[in-house]
């Protein structure tokens, strides 16, 4: 897959500080591009967009949303409705109390109690209550004048009130929001119309930017591009000596390194990097993918992993049969592969040569059996002498003999 080879060569390039470069100012070179991009479509839009914000805005400013002022009018409209109920009972009960009626009546009871007071001397505890409710009802009356004196509407009128709320809430509905985010949507008019107002500065302003965001990202792109270079023969022409000994002695390998257009850039530099082979003789390159057989294909891949060795980027790797089509020194040189990449990594190998089972650390048989008219696969774990036996079958076939065992004992005596 020609989407990992940049990966690959840069893994194995070690090139961090200059990919992290790259990818930092790319980022703000890609940024400054989206917002000189979204500045042109603004102008385009600009002069129709100027005039309904205008209108807009003068609205807004006419109206003077404040925030927080939907809730406290809120309230100020439930105190005076509230104020009115409390107004009209003080009013009423201060009336009856007021023009001193009922002190009028107490002075005169107790003006016709004094003479009986004398003969009944009880009746003065009567005379001296009614004083004590003649005073009490005095000061209630001027407490009800105090409270009447004392309740304050500010200076506005439930009327003024309910207009304030019947705009603000209007406008709200009109701008499909809600009043406490009219203060907020107003601002963001103010300086919606200040860029309109403002484009031709600041878009002056992101040109210059980005120019020299585009100067700084083709001098970071182009070391690692020259890293990239430096490295791609080397990586090539290790990977074409560890193909030799696996029966792929006349293939040719090349790292295509291939500079792409402005439009092709991105966050990994200006390059395409793919891999390109020859398989045989007076062939010309090709993509991989084109001309490699499956069982070329993994052995490129064992390959490359072994250059590849000292960067452990999967935890496994899986070759199914990547031994097919070759003979016994091909598949020995597998098998020594196969072993050295198994100290790095987790190697899971399918295979049928006893050069490449002989070198593994754990082994694995696999068969295929009938019972009850069913076909299974059985797994069976093989100890030392277990393994010993099934590599000597592979060398010999069913019959195991004595040439197979010491055949046996030599291959597995090289793990």
């Amino acid at each position: 897959d020609s989407a990992n080879h940049r990966e690959i060569l840069d893994k194995y390039a070690g090139v961090g500080s200059e990919a992290m470069a790259v990818e930092a100012v790319y980022s703000e070179y890609n940024r400054l591009q989206k917002e000189l991009a979204e500045l042109e479509a603004m102008a385009e839009k600009s002069a129709s967009e100027e005039d309904y914000l205008s209108y807009v805005l003068k609205e807004l400013e006419q109206l003077n949303p404040q925030v927080g002022e939907e809730t406290e009018l809120a309230v100020k409209r439930s105190k005076l409705m509230n104020a009115d109920k409390i107004i009209g009972g003080i009013s009423a009960a201060n009336d009856s109390l007021s023009g001193g009626k009922i002190v009028n009546i107490i002075t005169r009871a107790q003006g016709l109690l004094f003479d009986a007071a004398k003969a009944e001397p009880k009746l003065q505890q009567v005379i001296e209550a009614l004083e004590r409710a003649s005073i009490e009802v005095e000061e209630a009356s001027a407490t009800l004048e105090g409270i009447l004196s004392g309740i304050d509407n500010g200076g506005e009128s439930l009327e003024n009130i309910e207009e304030r709320l019947f705009a603000l809430r209007g406008a709200a509905r009109k701008y499909r929001i809600t009043s406490e985010e009219l203060p907020e949507y107003l601002e963001s008019i103010r300086q919606k119309l200040d860029a309109i107002r403002n484009k031709e500065i600041r878009f002056s302003e992101v040109a210059k930017k980005l120019i020299l965001s585009k100067d700084k990202f083709v001098q970071e792109a182009k070391k690692l591009t020259e890293k990239r270079k430096r490295v791609a023969s080397e990586f090539e022409n290790k990977l074409v000596s560890e193909l030799a000994p696996l029966k792929m002695e006349n293939t040719r390998f090349q790292v295509n390194i291939e500079e792409l257009p402005e439009s092709g850039w991105s966050r990994y530099g200006v390059d395409k990097i793919s891999f390109l082979a020859s398989t045989n003789p007076g062939m010309p390159f090709a993509p991989l993918i084109k001309i490699a057989s499956g069982g070329e294909l993994s052995r490129f891949m064992l390959a490359m992993k072994v250059v590849l060795s000292s960067i452990k980027s999967v935890p496994t790797l899986i070759f199914d049969e990547v031994d097919t089509g070759i003979g016994g020194a091909v598949a020995d040189s597998v098998g020594r592969r196969m072993e050295l990449l198994g100290k790095t990594f987790q190697v899971l190998a399918v295979t049928h040569h006893p050069q490449v089972a002989a070198r593994s650390s754990f082994h694995l048989k696999i068969a295929k059996e009938v019972l009850n008219s069913t076909t299974v696969t059985r797994v069976e774990e093989l100890n030392g002498e277990q393994k010993r036996q099934e590599v000597a079958r592979m060398l010999a076939g069913e019959v195991i003999t004595n040439e197979a065992l010491a055949a046996a004992n030599r291959l597995m005596e090289l793990v």
